[in-house]
């Protein structure tokens, strides 16, 4: 007579001779069939030698774990900052930092990086395709939005100071018809149409990753193709967000904005390699969530401290760098410097 988990193996022509072999995992001894082990089902495991099969626990973001209870005071800080940057561009709106800075524009950025912020929400508790695709668009539209003013904002105070002179009708134009705003919504509109398209062909859905005695639920990424072109479109928009830092990294101070920006790009760069390095890593799926989730709060923080808060700092503690006579002068003492060089 066998153990329980164990089946026969018949030994000869005889059904009283036999020997007795363990089941191997993920199997098990069905008792109307002694002589061989059924798989379990998918979502189920089982240890060698077993008579049944158990269901395989469920791992996901929960709200009450210790790792997402840190990632929503993470987001809930960052909600707070930047509510608390936009108070303080709104009582300064009409110094010169404010304006320097993009005067409406900043509220647009503002109102991105709180989209940004509120991703996170939907990166916890159970995912369903629903939440897959909303947190994908959510974030790549929002954070669009925000290079896309970062960039067009590079370019037009490197502009101002270096090509305007050059290109007169052509600076003329872009003050007559708003030109930001055109890029903006243009710049923004074509990651729109990369994410319609990623989202017919392929959206991205729940997947579960199966770990010994644990179902991983996650997300996937749908249509790889649609899912690169969005990245890809992203990572040039940073590329020249900081191309435009570096060439404006000679310009007064008070307009050098070249350091914050490209501090921020730069940690947007290592968010994009980390993001990619965790969905290609082998044997991690049980983590991809958690630092996905984690990076994205960590964009949106790059923005926030590397271009608002330097402003905000000069704003409240150093005032006398907040008056048009401080700016003039550091433009004049720039326009002197050029006309010395030349």
């Amino acid at each position: 007579m066998c153990e329980p988990g164990q089946k026969k193996v018949p030994r000869g022509i005889f059904p009283c001779c036999y020997n007795c072999e363990d089941c191997p995992s993920g199997t098990f001894l069905n008792q109307s069939d002694p002589y061989s082990c059924v798989d379990c089902l998918w979502h189920q495991w089982s240890p060698p030698r077993s008579h049944h099969c158990m269901e395989r626990e469920l791992n996901y973001l929960e709200w009450h774990a210790p790792f997402s209870i840190f990632l929503l005071t993470l987001t809930n800080g960052g909600l707070l900052l930047t509510i608390i940057i936009a108070i303080i561009f709104i009582l300064n709106y009409n110094t010169p930092v404010v304006r320097s800075a993009g005067g409406r524009m900043c509220f647009l950025m503002l109102a991105s990086i709180i989209c940004s912020f509120s991703c996170v929400f939907f990166y916890i508790d159970k995912p369903s395709n629903a939440f897959c695709q909303i947190r994908q668009i959510f974030f790549t539209v929002s954070f669009t939005i925000c290079l896309s003013c970062i960039l067009v904002r590079s370019f037009q105070i490197v502009c101002i100071f270096k090509l305007a002179a050059k290109l007169p009708k052509a600076h003329e134009y872009w003050v007559k018809y708003n030109g930001q705003y055109m890029f903006i919504f243009l710049s923004t509109f074509i990651q729109i149409i990369i994410c319609t398209v990623w989202m017919i062909t392929g959206p991205p859905s729940t997947h579960g990753h199966i770990i010994t005695k644990a179902i991983v639920l996650d997300c996937n990424i749908g249509n790889t193709i649609g899912f690169s072109l969005s990245f890809l479109y992203t990572v040039f928009l940073t590329v020249a967000c900081f191309i435009f830092a570096y060439m404006g990294r000679d310009l007064p101070k008070n307009y050098n904005e070249a350091k914050f920006i490209a501090f921020s790009m730069m940690i947007c760069f290592v968010y994009y390699i980390l993001y990619m390095t965790s969905m290609v890593t082998p044997n991690q799926e049980r983590y991809t969530s958690h630092i996905q989730t984690f990076l994205t709060v960590t964009s949106a923080f790059s923005i926030a401290l590397g271009y608002f808060v330097p402003k905000c700092y000069i704003i409240l503690f150093m005032p006398q760098n907040n008056t048009m006579v401080y700016f003039q002068s550091c433009i004049q003492d720039y326009t002197k410097r050029q006309n010395d060089a030349n």
